[in-house]
């Protein structure tokens, strides 16, 4: 039986970029699948695993006490073989699924006690869930990653972290350039979106990617 495991203490954390903005996360993410064994793709499949993942959600949300957002990201359609002559060995194979994103509220206003209780349970339902690796023919089957903390809305922080990104640049050509031949940014390409480094249950780094150069102007 696999089971999901994840580390979210400083000690084990990738290390952070200096001009990273340390915010507190404010959500759990994790992605799941489930799949119908021996289904192929219908109406009546889709139907069935509509109703999965909204009992899923449910499931979900009774376990942690906490609002759970579910995404619905693809689909997995397995098509029937085109013969004229079918045996049962045939559905065996088959599998149709759909795979999603959850989300889980995380407050900031909740201690680290708190948010590491709600941690536990969703990683305790969500072993429980996947536990169960038999192929049934017409069960449905569930497999998850580990949960992340992450911030819902990473760009809510841009403007914070474009002025510290201005501020090091300024600091940087004030230290480095002389009267004679004072640094000016001459290059510099846009960013993009604010990527986010988790680094434990209380702490997300964020961060943009720059790339300019500094020259004296001619």
């Amino acid at each position: 039986m696999k089971k999901l495991s994840s580390y979210y203490g400083d000690t084990q954390a990738p290390p952070a970029p200096t001009d990273d903005l340390i915010v507190r996360p404010d959500i759990l993410r994790a992605t799941f699948q489930v799949q119908l064994l021996g289904a192929f793709a219908s109406q009546e499949a889709l139907a069935r695993l509509q109703q999965e993942s909204e009992q899923l959600r449910r499931k979900l949300r009774e376990a942690t006490s906490a609002e759970v957002t579910l995404k619905m990201t693809g689909v997995l359609l397995s098509a029937a073989p085109m013969k004229r002559l079918r045996i049962p060995e045939d559905d065996d194979e088959a599998r149709t699924g759909v795979a999603g994103t959850l989300e889980f509220a995380l407050p900031t206003s909740l201690d680290f006690w708190a948010r590491s209780a709600r941690m536990a349970a969703l990683g305790r339902t969500l072993n429980e869930l996947s536990a169960d690796e038999r192929k049934v023919r017409g069960q449905p089957a569930y497999s998850f990653t580990p949960p992340t903390a992450l911030v819902a809305e990473p760009e809510q922080h841009r403007a914070e972290l474009l002025r510290r990104f201005v501020s090091r640049v300024q600091e940087f050509s004030a230290v480095a350039s002389t009267a004679e031949a004072p640094l000016r940014v001459v290059d510099c390409t846009a960013p993009g979106p604010v990527i986010q480094t988790p680094i434990s249950i209380e702490s997300v780094g964020l961060s943009l990617l720059f790339s300019y150069r500094l020259d004296a102007p001619h």
